[in-house]
């Protein structure tokens, strides 16, 4: 069984509204109810009461004028109308009379009516006949008298209408004040349910609002530490609910955006603190960049230059080598030519044994003719004269031959220790000329390396300046990094110092 506190807002609205209706509606019957009453009242005293109150009002006008003219009348038209319409004011007034004072009251007015009409009859006839004295005496002792007992009559029968009619007003007033009594009390019956299911279903509502609005209002101050208990299963309740749900949700969001705050500062330290360590390093390898740039470039200078050197290297190598090869030629031509003075030299050697065996010869003819000579005496002095002459030029020619011997001989093995000597050079000369051309070769290969060193130095000379422009770069993201990292770590703390404003029950 459910209590009205747990029925839905729109619910106890709905009764609240259906109960005032109820008590208006309620309200409203009765007051038409006492409305109609009035109203018939209010018809009875219009239809009746009023009525005959103006008729009598009427009739007493009329018999005024008729008392005050009616001496001086004729029988004429007006009088007969005046008359006519008095009898017929009377027999209406007589058709509407309810009550015994009024016939009684009636009845008199019938009687004094008569008195009137006879003294009224009698005034006249004075007139006619008798003089001015006795009608004015008739006049003041029977016609007036009698008059004035008629209109007072007529007047009281006025005066107990207007009696009765305010009567009936009393009635009307007494009813209407009893009506407002009556709707004053069902409105007061109707204000006071009305008041007291307000102030139910008021605090029904205001007291869960107030209470959520109070652990809002917690919360916006940062204590997460409220618990809320729903007393109800509306929506008052279901509010309270979802706000103890949600400042659940709230205590682990912020739990876990403090943990995330801390690791992001953390890490953002880190980062800041190894971005600049990184752009410390950037600017370092871009110093060490350009410095590299500037060294490739000096290389590069030098490369250039050692390649025009090895071209001139080549160029000189070639004309080295064209030398050797004459020099080796005529290397070749010398051994040759010693060859051929090694040859000349046996055949002089030949020769100088020829002469040396012919001087050898002469010497012993010498020898034998100076023999001779001694044997012939003085008649061979002259023959040993010329015989020892011939034997000293003999002696002469072989100890020059002997020399010329030694010295050919001599000559020979220079000759031979030079022509091995010249071999040697050739030689030599063979594999200096086999070294130039090889020499040649690698220079030829220096050249075309140092070309090609040069153009990859060029080539990795723009990749250093791409290499120093991306390093530029780098260092300039790397700056802007470290900035964006050491915003962010401020971020951070303020995130943490925003979050640090939530107060939380310990885990």
């Amino acid at each position: 069984m459910h209590s009205f506190a747990d029925l839905p807002i729109g619910r106890r609205l709905g009764a609240g509204f259906a109960l005032t209706i109820a008590l208006c509606l309620a309200m409203a019957a009765v007051g038409c109810w006492r409305m109609a009453r009035l109203a018939g009242d209010t018809r009875t005293m219009m239809q009746l009461p009023l009525a005959k109150e103006r008729m009598v009002a009427d009739w007493y006008r009329n018999i005024y004028s008729g008392i005050r003219l009616g001496p001086f009348f004729s029988k004429d038209a007006q009088s007969a109308a005046n008359s006519a319409a008095i009898s017929d004011l009377q027999k209406n007034i007589e058709a509407l009379l309810d009550s015994d004072a009024e016939r009684a009251a009636f009845a008199e007015i019938g009687r004094r009516r008569k008195a009137y009409i006879a003294a009224r009859d009698e005034a006249k006839r004075l007139k006619q006949e008798a003089d001015e004295a006795t009608l004015g005496r008739f006049l003041e002792t029977a016609y007036r008298p009698a008059a004035s007992a008629y209109q007072e009559a007529v007047q009281g029968l006025l005066e107990l209408q207007r009696r009765t009619i305010g009567e009936i007003a009393n009635g009307i007033d007494k009813e209407a004040a009893r009506s407002q009594t009556v709707q004053a009390a069902l409105g007061l019956l109707c204000a006071a349910c009305g008041a007291l299911f307000a102030v139910f279903l008021t605090r029904s509502v205001t007291v869960p609002l107030k209470l959520a609005a109070s652990v809002a209002q917690r919360v916006a101050e940062g204590d997460l530490t409220c618990e809320v208990a729903a007393g109800s299963r509306d929506e008052a309740g279901q509010l309270l609910e979802s706000l103890q749900a949600m400042t659940r949700s709230l205590r682990r969001i912020v739990t876990d955006v403090r943990s995330g705050t801390d690791a992001i500062e953390t890490a953002s330290a880190g980062i800041a603190a190894g971005n600049l360590d990184l752009s410390a390093r950037t600017e370092r390898q871009a110093s060490a960049l350009e410095q590299t740039a500037s060294t490739i470039e000096e290389i590069t200078a030098a490369v250039a230059h050692n390649a025009d050197n090895a071209r001139a290297a080549s160029a000189s190598v070639q004309i080295a080598s064209g030398v050797a090869q004459e020099g080796g030629v005529a290397v070749r031509k010398v051994i040759d030519t010693m060859s051929l003075i090694g040859r000349s030299s046996s055949e002089i050697n030949a020769i100088t044994a020829t002469i040396d065996g012919i001087s050898f010869q002469i010497n012993l003819l010498a020898i034998n003719a100076a023999v001779e000579a001694a044997r012939a005496g003085p008649a061979g002095r002259g023959f040993a004269v010329v015989a020892s002459e011939v034997r000293h030029l003999a002696q002469r020619s072989a100890a020059s031959a002997r020399e010329i011997k030694n010295l050919i001989q001599r000559c020979t093995g220079e000759v031979g220790q030079g022509r091995e000597h010249v071999d040697d050079a050739g030689r030599t000369m063979d594999r200096a000329v086999t070294s130039v051309a090889h020499v040649r070769e690698l220079v030829g290969d220096i050249a075309a390396a140092s070309d090609e060193q040069r153009t990859a130095i060029e080539q990795i000379n723009g990749a250093i300046a791409d290499l120093d422009q991306v390093t530029q770069q780098n260092a300039t993201l790397v700056e802007q990094s470290a900035a964006a990292a050491q915003a962010m770590n401020e971020q951070a703390r303020m995130l943490k110092q925003r979050v640090s404003v939530f107060r939380m029950t310990a885990a």
